[in-house]
């Protein structure tokens, strides 16, 4: 199974979350190339993350996964980061 686990300084309603656990298990689920039901995501919000000097804006992911396939890793945290630019305004 793979985990991501996304935590963020910002609100999100109940509505806005599952849709960002949903969005986010399926660009995973595509890029690691493993069928969605074998992919886990929790969200964390209201975090305290303070980085690059400033308590702004924030996201953290952590990625756990066997078998990644190579290349992923780029274009998984691009695919995310974008994503999550767009979802939660970083």
């Amino acid at each position: 199974m793979s985990y991501l686990n996304i935590r963020t300084n910002q609100s999100l309603d109940f509505q806005q979350s599952e849709n960002l656990l949903a969005e986010a298990s399926q660009i995973c689920a595509e890029t690691l190339g493993k069928p969605e039901d074998f992919m886990m995501v929790s969200l964390e919000v209201l975090q305290s993350i303070f980085t690059g000097g400033s308590s702004e804006s924030a996201a953290f992911l952590d990625l756990r996964s066997i078998g990644f396939p190579e290349g992923a890793q780029r274009v998984l945290s691009s695919k995310l980061c974008h994503f999550l630019k767009e979802k939660i305004k970083l």
